[in-house]
């Protein structure tokens, strides 16, 4: 049965959820490869890319109805990595933040050179090098970044803890 990515990804950590949840459970931890036994049982086609199941429910997508329903009222479910390959969804008080309407807004005109914007595809990485740029333009200083993928085999930073986005983006 082949749907499209949406779709699948969504059944296949439903799927994941559901199997491992037990009333008013905190926490529900799974495997990376439970994703290989849960395209099986649902017969979905098995992603290429594993962990892009499982990033695109940490980072781009909100996850299905059916899990978001059972976290009770204040809290959310989000995915947390608990190492090389092991995650667990875990309820968390979520902030949510909203700019307030009373600050002026600072706008910052694109200086990305040329080169970079031609080939800058629509896509978060693609953004994220625009924003660096423009950002490091606008304070007049040099802006490196460690990424994420190099600080997981950071000890003491690694996939075994929980890591603010802030101290992902470290600056050199």
């Amino acid at each position: 049965m082949a749907t499209k990515d949406g779709n699948r990804y969504s059944k296949l950590i439903e799927y994941i959820f559901l199997e491992n949840y037990g009333k008013e459970a905190q926490e529900v931890n799974f495997l990376r490869e439970d994703l290989v036994s849960a395209a099986k049982e649902l017969g979905i086609e098995l992603p290429k890319n594993l962990g892009d199941v499982i990033y695109s429910f940490r980072y781009r997508t909100a996850l299905p109805e059916s899990i978001r329903e059972l976290a009770p009222d204040g809290l959310e479910w989000v995915i947390r990595s608990v190492g090389q390959a092991k995650y667990k969804f875990s309820l968390t008080a979520m902030p949510h933040i909203v700019p307030n309407s009373l600050l002026a807004e600072i706008k910052i005109p694109d200086a990305t050179p040329g080169i970079i914007a031609r080939y800058a595809l629509n896509d978060e990485q693609a953004l994220l090098a625009k924003l660096r740029y423009d950002l490091a333009r606008y304070r007049q200083e040099t802006v490196e970044t460690i990424s994420r993928k190099r600080l997981h085999a950071i000890e003491g930073i690694g996939e075994d803890q929980e890591v603010s986005g802030e101290e992902h983006d470290k600056y050199l």
